[in-house]
This record gives structure tokens, C-alpha cells and sequence, in this order.
């Protein structure tokens, strides 16, 4: 059986029960168990996913690419100019020791913007070198700017605990993201990123 769900709303995401009920059947030998019982999963949307349509994933772009090699990313800033592609569907790349505090990591919106009130929670998968403070910044349609620290990064793989921009983001249209990767210590500081998400809810 295939049924779609449309008009999925925050309030919809989560775990759900479809139950099918059927009339009796002439000469059925048991008329009163005409009923099946399905359970289903409805996943939160991902902002670039249903408005860009296409995801966050670090997915390598076709040549030519930018010199970060994926068309996830807007623009770099505070970077090494040398980024590596070693491996397809994750950036890679090393924030400069003299912009420890000041890197930008600019999102791709392709000229769309995020309703804040809408995508709020906030997660992606990376690792870096060291023990790394993760801020998200963020321009709004009437150019004012705010940021806030989103989680922890160390030299193991992990996903960051979802953040919940709710908050901060209430009425805004968002027109500009960026990430900043501010570590412990004075030196440079490799990066890796496999996807960046930004949902409309939580399971």
C-alpha cells in the first residue's frame, strides 16, 4: 500500500500509526478482526535539501570547481588557500593560525532565504585536530548579524548535538550562514566536514 503525506508540519514529525479498517465479507469466518495496523516514520525536512535541492554533503562539484572543491560552500574566509579532495563527500580544508578567531565557512543559498522560523535545529558531522569551538553566524534580510556558539568539535568523528536556533532566529529571514571554527592553541588547524543540516524539527 502507498500513501502520501503532504502539508508535512514540525507537529507531524515524529513516529505514527496508519490503521486500515475493511467492511465484513459474506461469509467471512472471522468478521471482527477487519483491521490492520501499520507503523510509519515522517523525517524532519532539511533546509537545503527541499529549497536548494541539494544537500549540504560536501559532495564533490565537476571540474571546474572552486578551489574548495564542493558547491556547498559559498566563500571562504580566514582559510589556507590549499583544500583537499581525497575524498568525494567531505570538505576538507585548514583554518589559518592568524584567523583562529575570525574564520567564515559561508553556506551556499543560492540566493534563497532560510524562515527562522521554520528551520531551527541545527547539526553536522566533522572532526578537526584539536579541541574546537563551533559558532554559527547569520545575516538577516535586513542586514543585521548575530552568532552564537552551536557545539564542540575534537579528533574524533562526531555528530554535534542538535542546536536549537529557535530562540535566536524567531521572525528572521536568514539571507547569509556562515560557520567559524575557533580552536584551543596559536597554530594552524586542519578540518573536516561531511554534511551541515539545518531541520524543521526533531526525531
Amino acid at each position: 500500500m502507498i500513501f502520501d503525506w503532504n502539508g508535512i508540519d514540525v507537529d507531524d514529525i515524529g513516529a505514527h500509526q496508519l490503521e486500515v479498517r475493511a467492511t465484513s465479507w459474506y461469509e467471512e469466518t472471522d468478521p471482527a478482526d477487519n483491521t490492520a495496523r501499520a507503523t510509519f516514520l515522517i523525517q524532519p525536512n532539511d533546509w537545503a535539501t527541499q529549497v536548494r535541492g541539494d544537500r549540504w554533503d560536501m559532495t564533490e562539484a565537476p571540474s571546474p570547481s572552486p578551489p574548495w572543491h564542493t558547491n556547498d560552500i559559498d566563500s571562504m574566509s580566514g582559510w589556507m588557500s590549499t583544500y583537499s579532495d581525497s575524498i568525494s563527500g567531505m570538505f576538507e580544508g585548514t583554518v589559518s593560525g592568524s584567523h583562529l578567531s575570525d574564520n567564515k565557512m559561508y553556506l551556499e543559498l543560492d540566493g534563497e532565504t532560510i524562515d527562522g522560523d521554520n528551520y531551527v535545529y541545527f547539526s553536522l558531522i566533522a572532526k578537526t585536530q584539536r579541541a574546537c569551538d563551533v559558532f554559527l553566524g547569520w545575516k538577516d534580510s535586513h542586514n543585521q548579524t548575530g552568532s552564537l556558539m552551536v557545539g564542540e568539535l575534537n579528533s574524533e568523528w562526531g555528530r554535534m548535538e542538535i542546536k536549537d536556533l529557535s530562540s535566536n532566529w524567531s521572525g528572521l529571514d536568514i539571507k547569509e550562514l556562515w560557520l567559524s571554527f575557533r580552536p584551543t592553541g596559536m597554530i594552524d588547524m586542519p578540518v573536516r566536514v561531511g554534511w551541515i543540516k539545518l531541520e524543521n524539527g526533531t526525531i
